[in-house]
């Protein structure tokens, strides 16, 4: 599951785990192919990450699509493992912008608003703007992997047409396609309400430490953890935005293109995102 991030792949490897036949990896989000340290470790490290024992082995690293930003993901990817199959997980492009702003105020990458965030999204590459460029994404992969290696899934169908879409993703990954899970039924990682951390936090979190208590290496797991939690706890709820009027109209043309190329090359119509 190449990404993309706040698209569901939390859920999607989550329901597949579940699959008799399909083995997930025991950490959501390995990045071995995006992430350097990671790519240094060599491919017994990347072999540790998953289960022993028969079955379809996979993962979920939203990062593989965060070209130019991770540039060699595909690349690697194509070297090791050419015959896999991808699935690309997708939803509205400014709703997963909206939602990563609030991931990214919550763990200290933002400080103003939404509007700010987007001041200079005209310019390229843009932080928020190549993770929603679906297709702009997906030709890093062509250029590797055949069209049939690659599945297109939105987040909208996920969630609303649970059943129906995750028999699609089995037949398309070739396992038994009758599988069915009651969890599949259930809310997954919908996650805490998001919080603005308080300002007395601000000045204290450097680059270094905000990363270790993303991702820790040095500090224990369960005291970043704690420390994440207390700071997140303290602060004050974020809404989600919801771009209106000339703003929202001004984010579309952005990404009318590539929407219609990512309906083009997955002929689905995405209707559930916003008429780009």
């Amino acid at each position: 599951i190449i990404g993309a991030q706040k698209c569901g792949t939390s859920s999607l490897h989550t329901y597949l785990d579940e699959h008799p036949d399909i083995q997930m990896s025991t950490e959501k989000e390995v990045q071995y192919f995006s992430e350097e340290w990671r790519w240094e470790q060599g491919l017994e490290w990347y072999q540790n990450r998953f289960p022993e024992g028969p079955g379809l082995k996979g993962e979920a690293s939203p990062q593989y699509t965060w070209y130019p930003y991770c540039n060699k993901s595909a690349e690697r990817m194509a070297a090791l493992l050419p015959d896999i199959k991808l699935i690309y997980m997708v939803r509205d492009p400014i709703t997963r912008m909206a939602s990563q702003y609030q991931d990214w105020v919550a763990q200290f990458w933002e400080r103003g608003s939404f509007e700010e965030a987007m001041e200079n999204i005209d310019e390229w590459p843009h932080r928020y703007r190549v993770t929603s460029s679906y297709w702009y994404q997906l030709q890093h992969y062509l250029k590797y992997y055949k069209p049939e290696q690659i599945k297109v899934v939105a987040l909208e169908d996920l969630s609303k047409a649970t059943t129906v879409t995750m028999r699609g993703i089995l037949e398309f990954l070739e396992v038994n396609p009758d599988f069915w899970s009651q969890s599949w039924l259930e809310r997954r990682h919908t996650g805490d309400i998001k919080r603005r951390p308080h300002p007395l936090f601000q000045p204290l979190v450097s680059d270094w430490l905000r990363m270790e208590l993303l991702e820790p290496r040095r500090i224990p797991r369960k005291v970043a953890y704690a420390i994440r939690h207390f700071i997140q706890r303290t602060g004050t709820p974020i809404e989600r935005p919801n771009p209106e009027g000339q703003f929202e109209q001004r984010l579309m043309a952005l990404f009318r293109d590539d929407v219609n190329q990512l309906k083009q090359f997955s002929g689905q119509q995405f209707d559930r995102w916003r008429s780009y």
